[in-house]
């Protein structure tokens, strides 16, 4: 789908009178302009900005708003870069997903929509854009390694190939204090990168805490 035909169609999803599944728009940058898409009034709502991963505590806090404030017409939740959601705050979203009313409409975007719970995907009603033919559809990439010489802060698809591999560890049953450690750098990154700080130290203090994982 191109950007014209979402646009039409994204409107046509928000006006919709009767109840509407949630909206995955697959192939979206997380940056991009999603209020040029609506035209018309709603409310709006993110989870989740500053790409860091999405927690329980996120989701709490947005279920929270939602049940406890109203709004006459339409409420748009967006979730940006919806792989960022951590499973047990995935898990927390799904009855609000699944059981949405008429006023509320949920939408998603991903790079990545294999990372996301399949119970998640099951749930939207998924729009590919035409430019999301790509490679990184599910790719993750190599696990990057520590490089003292390295210069440059970690990529997109470097810190997802990180969260990747961690979260295969604790499905497998790994939960040392090094994985649990790794987490907690990789959650810094994010933080960082989103402040505007120093994601070159940052990336490099991450990727020292995956050495531990080998020993």
């Amino acid at each position: 789908m191109h950007e014209a035909e979402l646009k039409a169609y994204v409107e046509k999803w928000i006006r919709d009178k009767d109840v509407a599944a949630p909206l995955l728009i697959v192939g979206m940058q997380p940056d991009h302009p999603l209020l040029q898409l609506v035209e018309q009034k709603v409310e709006l709502l993110e989870l989740g900005e500053g790409g860091e991963p999405i927690t329980m505590k996120n989701v709490q806090r947005l279920l929270e708003q939602l049940a406890n404030t109203s709004f006459d017409d339409r409420r748009l939740i967006v979730i940006r870069a919806a792989e960022r959601l951590l499973p047990v705050g995935a898990n927390a979203l799904l009855k609000s997903l699944e059981e949405a009313g008429t006023q509320d409409r949920f939408l998603l975007t991903t790079l990545f929509p294999g990372r996301l719970l399949p119970t998640i995907r099951s749930r939207c009603q998924t729009v590919t854009l035409a430019r999301a033919q790509l490679q990184v559809d599910d790719a993750t990439g190599p696990l990057p390694i520590f490089d003292s010489k390295r210069k440059t802060p970690l990529t997109e698809l470097e810190l997802h190939a990180i969260a990747s591999y961690l979260a295969d560890l604790v499905k497998d049953g790994e939960r040392s204090a090094a994985v649990i450690r790794s987490f907690q750098r990789l959650r810094d990154c994010y933080k960082i990168r989103a402040l505007g700080g120093n994601a070159r130290l940052a990336g490099d203090v991450l990727l020292a805490s995956l050495i531990e994982l080998e020993h």
